[in-house]
């Protein structure tokens, strides 16, 4: 199975459904359900100034020390991948920019 590779808060985000964009320099021609595997490296406080101030708040309320790290911790299913996209989590990072579209997210358990 296919696993994508996120930072904490990000990889919960994903997998508890508040996060349904991946911002990516790749298109994808996937369609289905991958795994998530949270590292063990959260993002860093500087890396707040760059995120807008709603994500920001919402970011901060899943920070907590508690989240898991370096295991796979839910699955979600790529829906599509488009270059303009209405969510809020949609954001440009590069000149061409794609949203892969995220849905039916599951948190494990047990990672």
């Amino acid at each position: 199975m296919k696993t994508i590779i996120l930072k904490q808060p990000f990889a919960e985000l994903v997998v508890s459904g508040v996060k349904d964009i991946l911002n990516k320099r790749l298109s994808t021609d996937f369609r289905g359900t991958v795994l998530i595997y949270a590292t063990s490296e959260r993002i860093k406080p500087l890396d707040f100034y760059n995120i807008k101030e709603n994500q920001r708040k919402t970011i901060q309320r899943y920070c907590s020390a508690d989240c898991h790290t370096s295991s796979i911790i839910g699955s979600v299913e790529i829906l599509d991948c488009v270059t303009d996209h209405s969510s809020v989590w949609a954001e440009k990072i590069a000149d061409e920019t794609y949203h892969w579209i995220l849905a039916n997210p599951v948190r494990f358990e047990k990672p």
